[in-house]
């Protein structure tokens, strides 16, 4: 417009103007020129945004569950082959004629067995969007078989059926009306499934029988969880009765046997081993103090009166140079330094013993033995016990009140206990232990087991060493108990000293003799002073009693006491393993 003015009002440069009105309208194309460049530049990066959400959406749409599909059915070892496939496609989907999808089924299970894979059956996959009528499907229409199907048709793994009618088929599903006859499974893979099933049960069932016989096997062996069963019972040797004992001191004071020969033997240096006219042979004790000649007439006494027959039948006499016993062998006594009128204990030579060791279950670190120690024994085949001292430590000190018997549980259904000789001897040992154990306490007995603990300190091999006066019979495993003339005086002078060593056994003891404890009850009930002065009365001679004291009274008080001490750990041991 300022151009056109400049024209007008000018005519004088009419050229000038013109020139100036072509330059303008070049402007103003090559404007228009640079609009439609730039809408045509937004056009095309629309476009191109809009191309590729499209062919991103298509390619979520169509590619992607096309790749999966294949993927799962690649997945699946159960692949229908492109026959097997076509053939579905053109069968009729009715209610009847399952049963030849079926059949498929189980070829294509028969491939997959080829393939190592027995347990993954095979699978049908479709996508449809149409309606299809069940009961009733057009061959022409539905040419395609089951890809037009909107109904999707599934027969699961386990070859469950669906509440809703659903069978389970590779994920798909298709709702039918009548339930399925059979599930499609693999015949092989359910074979041995059974087979391993019944494999378990049975093997189940032999632990649950092995649990059983063994339970029924130790209640034999151990009674009310604390005594020895009837079962070990009957198989501890007899020992010595009350009759043999009777017809020893008969023997001694009939006055119609004598001495006729006395050496060196049986022990200490006093002692002699006598041989009388008729061949019979005995331990004759002597000593300078009456109260060692008192321990172990008394400890026998004490003994018999607890039914122990492991003591060798004993009675007291007095040597008198005038009386028959004696006239044939003056020169042998004098030669032995023994004096007239001194007290002597005559016991019973038995021949055919050989020296007896201390059971593992008494020696350090390891002295325990309850009912789970003798499981441990007859599980283990009369070995080493199975339970571990840690085990034992907690058993005793009540650590998590963990005795052993998940341990032992464990045992009693994994093996079936035999008992054989091994065992039997084993056992048999160990019952006559529960006796000499209490024996040992109550007359505080120094020259057996506790001279081996108190030795243990300065050698500790000595518990593996045969224990001090303990033997055993060769031909019946019957231990016998030897010189106990420490006992009821002179030991129980010496607790202060080895009191503990006496407690440490006992207190580790937790299965009894039952005959033993009911002897001991009635003991306790009965004055103990009362019932051995008695019978020191009744089976000596006045020669004897003239010569000899009876027990003192200290001695019976000590006693009585370590009675009622025995008697605490009975019931202790019934408190701690009762019904456990």
């Amino acid at each position: 417009m300022i151009a056109n003015e400049k024209c007008q009002k000018s005519s004088d440069v009419v050229e000038n103007c013109k020139v100036d009105k072509s330059v303008a309208i070049d402007d103003k194309m090559l404007l228009i020129l640079r609009k439609k460049r730039r809408a045509f530049y937004q056009h095309t990066c629309l476009l191109s945004v809009m191309a590729a959400f499209t062919i991103g959406l298509a390619i979520g749409i169509f590619f992607l569950p096309l790749i999966g599909l294949t993927s799962a059915s690649t997945k699946s070892t159960d692949v229908i082959t492109s026959a097997q496939h076509n053939s579905i496609k053109h069968a009729k989907l009715h209610k009847y004629d399952f049963n030849k999808l079926q059949n498929r089924n189980q070829i294509d299970n028969n491939n997959n067995n080829n393939n190592k894979n027995p347990t993954i059956y095979s699978s049908v996959s479709f996508i449809s969007d149409d309606t299809v009528d069940i009961n009733g499907v057009d061959d022409d229409k539905y040419s395609g078989g089951l890809e037009t199907a909107t109904n999707e048709f599934i027969l699961n793994n386990n070859g469950k059926v669906n509440n809703n009618n659903d069978y389970a088929i590779a994920g798909v599903t298709v709702n039918v009306d009548d339930e399925i006859s059979h599930a499609v499974i693999d015949e092989n893979s359910y074979n041995n499934n059974m087979n391993m099933n019944i494999e378990i049960q049975s093997h189940e069932q032999q632990e649950n029988s092995y649990e059983k016989e063994n339970n029924e096997t130790l209640r034999r062996i151990i009674d009310d969880d604390i005594y020895w069963g009837q079962m070990i019972e009957n198989r501890i040797p007899n020992g010595f009765a009350k009759r043999d004992t009777e017809d020893w001191q008969n023997y001694l004071h009939n006055n119609v046997t004598e001495i006729i020969k006395i050496e060196q033997g049986c022990g200490r240096m006093q002692n002699r081993l006598v041989t009388f006219s008729d061949g019979v042979k005995a331990c004759v004790r002597y000593r300078q103090n009456t109260d060692q000649i008192q321990g172990e007439l008394f400890s026998f006494f004490l003994g018999r009166l607890l039914n122990i027959t492991n003591l060798v039948p004993s009675a007291a006499a007095v040597i008198d140079w005038e009386s028959r016993l004696w006239t044939q062998v003056k020169q042998h006594i004098t030669e032995s330094q023994w004096k007239t009128s001194r007290p002597v204990v005559f016991t019973k030579w038995i021949p055919d013993l050989e020296p007896s060791g201390i059971p593992e279950q008494f020696r350090p670190l390891e002295r325990h033995m309850n009912k789970n120690d003798i499981w441990n024994v007859t599980l283990s085949d009369g070995g080493k016990p199975s339970q571990i001292l840690i085990e034992r430590l907690k058993s005793k000190y009540n650590v998590n009140n963990d005795d052993g018997s998940d341990y032992r549980k464990k045992l009693l259904r994994k093996k079936k206990i035999t008992l054989n000789d091994k065992i039997y001897d084993k056992l048999i040992e160990l019952a006559q232990w529960s006796d000499l154990i209490i024996f040992d306490y109550l007359i505080a007995n120094l020259d057996r087991v506790v001279n081996n603990l108190y030795n243990y300190q300065w050698n500790a091999d000595i518990m593996a060493a045969p224990a001090h006066n303990l033997a055993k019979q060769i031909n019946s495993q019957l231990l016998v108990f030897l010189d106990n003339e420490s006992g009821l005086l002179h030991g129980y002078r010496l607790l202060k000293k080895y009191e503990a060593y006496h407690s440490l056994l006992l207190d580790d003891l937790c299965i009894f003799r039952k005959s033993t404890i009911d002897a001991l009850k009635y003991i306790r009930d009965n004055n103990a002073g009362e019932l051995l002065n008695e019978l020191f009365e009744q089976t000596t001679t006045n020669e004897v009693r003239d010569v000899l004291p009876p027990l003192p009274e200290k001695s019976i008080k000590i006693l009585t006491d370590r009675i009622d001490h025995v008697l605490q750990q009975v019931q202790k041991c019934q408190d701690m393993y009762s019904n456990r």
